[in-house]
């Protein structure tokens, strides 16, 4: 069958299903579900993304949670992943009914901005007031909780939707986000300064190609500082959805440290944090129960 014609049959199944979904107190299950993985490809004007849509059979648990893909993944990443499989296994487990999962994907690499161009628009304002309206439409709207899940490049993308349009979503976990304390503009003696401490475990080369890539999307301090979410926090409301916040010690990147001090901000300012920092590298660890449990359905 065409993609076309699986996106065909999941909007007859979610216009249809969407009015039947059974009370909360349904959501345990007896037996494993049947999961479906529909995709397609749309465009805003010349800006073209992928959707991928995993949802079970019945459609038992009325949450929604958008997934954003780390760095040369894709939108098929929720199916694909062992750590998002991982979690998935944990809900079996606990015998509690998966979400709807949307994951929305503008290629292997990308960072939300304000910023647009002539070529394209800016992706944030799109993916907010285009993207999600159009696919929670197709699905026939959320009757629960609006989620988010993303990891490392996911992982600032969804820092950038909880920092702007938090109040629109109830959770939102960041897995070894790429929050750093090295920005594109940063004095490269300050950067040598804090390889020289990491004493071997920040990559150099890694820290300046993602100087580098970060600055082709954020070209200026100040466009920087709009979307740095060290600077972004201190605006945070005490009324903020949950986070879940993870990190390995010896990430690569330098991103532990950027990283810990959301975390500290965030909890500063009044968000409920739960914060997990594991002895491993970049994305090494994932507590798949702890996410599982933070993303489950309420009881």
């Amino acid at each position: 069958m065409t993609t076309l014609n699986f996106a065909f049959s999941a909007i007859i199944f979610f216009s249809v299903s969407v009015f039947s979904v059974p009370p909360v107190s349904a959501m345990t299950l007896s037996k494993p579900e049947q999961m479906h993985h529909v995709c397609g490809k749309e465009w805003v004007e010349l800006l073209s993304y992928e959707w991928c849509v995993d949802y079970p059979e019945n459609r038992t648990n009325p949450d929604v949670l958008y997934y954003f893909h780390g760095i040369g993944r894709s939108a098929h990443d929720w199916r694909d992943s062992g750590d998002n499989k991982a979690i998935q296994a944990e809900w079996q487990k606990m015998k509690v009914a998966a979400p709807t999962v949307i994951t929305i994907s503008f290629g292997n690499a990308w960072l939300l901005s304000d910023l647009g161009s002539f070529l394209r628009p800016a992706l944030y304002p799109t993916i907010i007031n285009e993207i999600m309206p159009k696919l929670e439409q197709m699905i026939g709207g959320v009757r629960g909780r609006r989620m988010i899940k993303g990891e490392s490049m996911g992982g600032f993308n969804a820092s950038q939707l909880y920092l702007k349009s938090g109040q629109g979503f109830d959770r939102v976990a960041i897995l070894c986000p790429a929050i750093t304390t090295l920005s594109p503009f940063i004095p490269r003696a300050q950067v040598e300064r804090q390889l020289a401490r990491s004493q071997g475990v920040i990559n150099k080369n890694l820290v300046f190609a993602f100087q580098f890539w970060a600055f082709q999307t954020f070209p200026s301090q100040a466009i920087w500082n709009a979307h740095d979410p060290l600077l972004m926090v201190r605006q945070l409301i005490s009324s903020a959805p949950a986070l879940y916040i993870s990190a390995g010690k010896r990430d690569e990147f330098g991103f532990y440290e950027g990283t810990a001090k959301f975390a500290a901000r965030a909890r500063a300012r009044g968000a409920k944090v739960t914060w997990h920092s594991y002895p491993g590298g970049h994305c090494s660890a994932t507590d798949s129960a702890a996410v599982a449990r933070f993303l489950a359905p309420v009881n």
